[in-house]
């Protein structure tokens, strides 16, 4: 019998200093070559808020202090017309210490962008909205997302909060 599909749990981490925003280039899984929020599993046990920072810590140095939950994301990838990945993400906002100066690990280059240039980087496309609804307008809630994988690459079909 098939084990049953559930989504995988994941903390995203938000963080942001004077205009700018923390990236890490993927050099590997889903979206390997693309820029992104840095993040990762939950681990067994953890809370959302704890994994973000030991995320952020493995992924870029830096030690980061916990300030809110900003929302929860259900984001579906679709390929040939199937769900191949769901994951249920936890978006944290982190603040990291004045002049933070992120490390280059193995999950990939971790480099600060301003926000004005974030719209020009191959970027996971369900970032690009988060940054802008997360970080930007300074939403919060529960959302959707939806993204289509191809042999071209990534395309956000969908993203929007879900009313209350």
């Amino acid at each position: 019998m098939a084990r049953p599909f559930r989504p995988l749990l994941v903390a995203v981490c938000l963080v942001h200093d004077n205009g700018k925003v923390l990236l890490i280039q993927r050099n590997k899984g889903n979206f390997a070559g693309l820029w992104s929020l840095p993040g990762g599993k939950i681990e067994h046990g953890e809370h959302p808020h704890e994994s973000a920072v030991r995320e952020l810590r493995e992924e870029t140095g830096i030690q980061a202090r916990f300030e809110e939950l900003t929302a929860t994301v259900s984001e579906h990838i679709y390929e040939r017309g199937r769900v191949v990945a769901h994951f249920l993400l936890f978006l944290c906002k982190v603040a990291a210490p004045a002049g933070a100066r992120p490390r280059t690990f193995r999950e990939g280059e971790a480099r600060w962008f301003p926000l004005t240039e974030v719209a020009e980087l191959p970027l996971v496309p369900s970032d690009r909205d988060f940054i802008e609804e997360f970080l930007v307008k300074r939403g919060h809630g529960n959302y959707i997302s939806v993204i289509d994988k191809s042999e071209g690459g990534y395309a956000l079909r969908e993203f929007r909060k879900i009313p209350a």
